[in-house]
């Protein structure tokens, strides 16, 4: 059985807005008030009535209305230990309060105002030792402070849990620039704990510590100003140097160059006989070939040409020709298979209608 039918709600059809609905009715158990609200069955009436401030029970005769409830709840008060009597109760209650009261003073004011405030020994008579009374509490030292207050303070320097977490700490209070090992060192403060120190505060002990770890020997305490190596920059396309000039042709080479081109080259139809060239003369008479065509171009012609060249450009021209007219003969074969379409389309046109 759920609890919504074990609160037994009272469910009836009442008049609501424009037509009808469920109304869901509860009665306190104590004062016997009842109230009616809209609810479409028992789960929502819970839900609505504890929105109302009613106590909803598990029956109906635990059912309590805001009113009743709110006594219910003022009456409560709490239940003293049966095994300590009231009188002692109260008596332990007094002297807690009068600890804390007491250590709370001796907490706030300073040893000095304390010892101030505590009365003068007594001197009786010469015979009778003089008797201080015992303070009722011991006076407090001042407290110590922590680690994190002291490196705070400045009085000690800043730990890390990593070593290269302490290099970082020391670039950012020294500069981006600081190298450890040179204007610092990073030195080992405890089992899982880092520290570093400057150059003048590092002990020889902690030199040779940093050395073993670091495997390399720390460098020389020299100002940190020194003017570094420049090195000169790789060259790039825009520095590369200019090339070495090239060695002229002498008066014999030129001589040579020229009868060479006397033989082989024909100036009235400006080109090569045979399959001659440049490069081949150059070649044959063992010269660079920007001599021959240095020397071609200014006394015998403008073109590195040869017969073969010719006979390649006609060939080529030829070719030009036929693929002219072998484009005009497929456009044309193209318009007449489009008219062909054309008439074909509308003859089944035609069949259809």
């Amino acid at each position: 059985m759920s609890a919504a039918e074990k609160c037994e709600f009272k469910m009836e059809s009442r008049p609501y807005g424009d037509g009808r609905t469920n109304f869901a009715g509860i009665t306190c158990g104590w004062c016997k008030t009842e109230l009616w609200l809209p609810a479409k069955d028992a789960g929502w009436a819970i839900r609505i009535f504890r929105a109302n401030k009613w106590k909803v029970g598990n029956r109906p005769n635990q059912h309590r209305c805001p009113t009743c409830f709110g006594k219910a709840r003022l009456g409560r008060k709490p239940v003293d230990n049966p095994a300590i009597p009231p009188e002692v109760g109260k008596e332990l209650k007094k002297r807690i309060v009068a600890a804390h009261v007491e250590e709370f003073k001796l907490t706030i004011a300073p040893p000095a105002q304390q010892e101030a405030q505590e009365p003068p020994p007594v001197v009786e008579a010469p015979t009778t030792p003089a008797i201080t009374p015992s303070p009722s509490a011991p006076a407090l030292s001042p407290p110590t402070r922590t680690a994190r207050r002291r490196r705070r303070l400045g009085e000690e320097p800043p730990t890390y849990s990593r070593r290269d977490n302490a290099r970082r700490g020391a670039q950012v209070v020294l500069g981006r620039a600081a190298k450890d090992g040179h204007d610092f060192f990073v030195v080992r403060a405890g089992p899982n704990c880092w520290t570093w120190k400057t150059r003048d505060e590092a002990t020889d002990k902690e030199r040779a510590a940093w050395a073993r770890r670091n495997k390399e020997t720390p460098m020389a305490n020299e100002p940190t100003n020194v003017t570094p190596i420049r090195k000169d920059p790789m060259p790039t396309a825009d520095t590369k140097p200019a090339p070495a000039p090239t060695r002229k042709a002498t008066r014999e080479e030129r001589g040579k160059i020229r009868d060479e081109l006397t033989r082989v080259y024909n100036i009235d139809s400006q080109r090569y006989a045979g399959t001659d060239s440049d490069k081949a003369v150059a070649a044959r008479l063992d010269v660079p070939r920007a001599w021959v065509s240095t020397i071609r171009d200014e006394d015998f012609g403008d073109h590195d040409r040869n017969e073969a060249t010719l006979t390649k450009i006609a060939d080529l021209d030829r070719a030009i020709v036929m693929a002219k007219d072998a484009t005009a003969k497929l456009l044309q074969m193209a318009s007449e298979a489009e008219t062909l379409e054309r008439n074909l389309t509308a003859a089944r046109k035609l069949l259809e209608g």
